[in-house]
């Protein structure tokens, strides 16, 4: 199975705090991979795992930024966004 995220419009990705741009990130021949920066290797570990479990990411995707589903659903992203602004 191969698929690729697009992430040419992609607005930043937040996780745990800070702004990372996804460069690339998908399944190519049931391998996943995926490359975040800055460098964040736990977070590109992450989207590998889900990835490959998943076949696919489940992600809230604002006008402004982009994070996983639980973290937004915890208002997380959203006080870290305002947080920034600030």
């Amino acid at each position: 199975m191969n698929i690729t995220i697009t992430t040419k419009a992609m607005p930043p990705f937040i996780w745990q705090g800070r702004e990372y741009k996804v460069e690339k990130a998908g399944l190519r021949n049931d391998k996943a991979y995926a490359v975040v920066s800055p460098a964040e290797p736990a977070l590109e570990e992450e989207f590998k795992h889900r990835l490959a479990k998943d076949k696919g990411l489940k992600v809230y995707w604002g006008n402004r930024f982009v994070c996983f589903i639980e973290d937004y659903a915890k208002g997380r992203a959203q006080r870290m966004k305002t947080a920034k602004a600030k």
